[in-house]
């Protein structure tokens, strides 16, 4: 497949998967940094942690767009000259979604406890695997890119 088709195909990922998941996470992170700042001290440490999370899931996908843009601007053989903490973060956020996964398939946690209430807010990361594919393709343009 030619560069310039799988560049179109990259941006048409970007538009279905990456842009509705972008925007509803930054909802979400806005809402769970708005739950720190109430006053309910039974739930602050699952309210920071999950804020941390949020934060941690939008930084992977800013890196994850400004290496988007080398691609889609220059083309696979410029992808080997992005910073490698762009790509650390990436598949930082890459692992959110596993670990949701894995969250969600563990045995159920005490009714009314403190990892019960991180547990819910923390498995609605499964929501951002799709988010995963555009990171393949990039991955693999990157492999591509170096064969040139």
């Amino acid at each position: 497949m030619s560069e310039k088709i799988s560049r179109r195909i990259y941006i048409i990922e970007l538009i279905i998967i990456v842009l509705p998941s972008s925007l509803i996470l930054l909802y979400a992170t806005l809402f769970q940094i708005s739950l720190v700042f109430q006053y309910f001290p039974w739930s602050f440490g699952v309210n920071f942690a999950n804020s941390i999370m949020a934060l941690l899931a939008c930084s992977a996908v800013v890196s994850g767009l400004l290496i988007s843009r080398v691609f889609v601007q220059y083309g696979s053989s410029e992808i080997q000259k992005v910073n490698p903490k762009l790509w650390f973060f990436s598949f930082t956020g890459a692992l959110l979604p596993v670990a949701a996964w894995i969250s969600k398939n563990l045995p159920l946690s005490p009714q009314y406890s403190e990892m019960k209430d991180f547990r819910d807010i923390f498995e609605l990361f499964v929501f951002g695997t799709p988010m995963i594919i555009p990171l393949i393709h990039l991955v693999l343009e990157s492999f591509v890119g170096k064969g040139k």
